[in-house]
């Protein structure tokens, strides 16, 4: 996908782009990204990230139902990176070779580290995410675009990703998404979400933490972004998860002190919670995809393998991800 995104733009390309924002081109940094191309503007009082989105990746529309939802969400005051306007007044800008380019703030602060792991983190998060998720309930796009439903991201597009081969995998997706699919969805538990908000995805600084990059923001139940957060959070006793030493004790203090700092912005009933290890199969599922879609098999690496293979024993065994029962945990809650 770098290799790809690389192909589509030179120098030409980024001046071109920086003129619909004014700002210098040489003064551009390329960072590190997997699915866009992110550039950092170096500008000491007022830094900004600057993103190109290939239209393989996503149409310019959804782009622009992305910052529309973001834009929004800042005007209400919230922990997020606003979107800036290019000198025309637009949220996003086409480009040649098909890129969408969208100037965002960036985030004061910085990437959580091992010290930070801690009960005031799980609380912040929380709170973070329950702000999010109450106002996705009142959201109204004002563009005439709608972001996907969560069954038409390409993380969940199974048939196209996995081998025919491999039968077992391809049923538990199957009876999974069924699963899913005769839920109900309403206006409290389910909305526009980040879709990714792991701790590479949001900045902390004293006692606040600042999201970003809602590239995967998508039509979901809320629960499943508590899902995609306790999934790799819990990554950290090893990967996949499931099996690490105190990883169960873990989960069970993270819950609590998330969702003590989530229920100060919004409530989720019992019954969606205990949904939470359903939904974290879905990730388990979404990231034997993404192995499919952006890994070449002939070339992985032992470790990275013994993951792969591992991941697709827990999906075809139908193993929980995390040991932690979660009807058990909200009686003691």
């Amino acid at each position: 996908m770098k290799k790809e995104i690389a192909s589509l733009i030179n120098y030409k390309t980024i001046a071109a782009i920086a003129r619909k924002y004014d700002l210098n081109p040489n003064r551009l940094i390329r960072l590190d990204g997997n699915v866009n191309a992110v550039y950092e503007y170096q500008d000491h009082h007022n830094p900004m990230i600057l993103r190109l989105t290939p239209s393989h990746r996503r149409s310019f529309e959804e782009v622009l139902a992305e910052v529309d939802f973001v834009h929004y969400l800042a005007g209400k005051g919230g922990p997020v990176t606003d979107v800036i306007p290019s000198s025309e007044g637009n949220l996003a800008e086409q480009a040649e070779h098909g890129l969408t380019a969208v100037l965002f703030e960036k985030a004061k602060g910085r990437l959580p580290q091992q010290a930070d792991w801690n009960e005031r983190l799980f609380y912040q998060w929380g709170k973070l995410t329950g702000w999010l998720h109450a106002h996705s309930c009142s959201y109204q796009p004002a563009v005439p675009y709608r972001r996907r439903e969560w069954w038409e991201e390409d993380l969940l597009k199974v048939e196209e990703s996995i081998p025919p081969s491999e039968t077992l995998v391809l049923k538990r997706a199957e009876e999974l998404m069924n699963q899913l699919h005769s839920l109900t969805k309403e206006s409290n538990s389910y909305g526009l979400i980040h879709s990714d908000l792991h701790t590479r995805n949001f900045f902390i600084q004293a006692n606040s933490i600042t999201a970003f990059d809602f590239d995967d923001s998508c039509y979901h139940w809320f629960i499943n972004d508590i899902a995609i957060i306790l999934y790799h959070s819990l990554t950290r006793f090893g990967k996949p998860p499931g099996r690490g030493k105190g990883e169960r004790e873990f989960a069970s203090d993270f819950l609590i002190h998330f969702k003590k700092g989530y229920e100060t912005e919004h409530h989720l009933d019992a019954y969606w919670w205990k949904w939470l290890p359903v939904f974290m199969k879905l990730r388990r599922i979404a990231m034997y995809v993404f192995y499919h879609q952006k890994l070449d098999f002939t070339q992985l690496t032992g470790e990275r393998a013994r993951v792969i293979a591992q991941t697709r024993q827990d999906i075809e065994n139908d193993l929980p991800v995390t040991r932690l029962d979660m009807a058990d945990w909200l009686r003691l809650e």
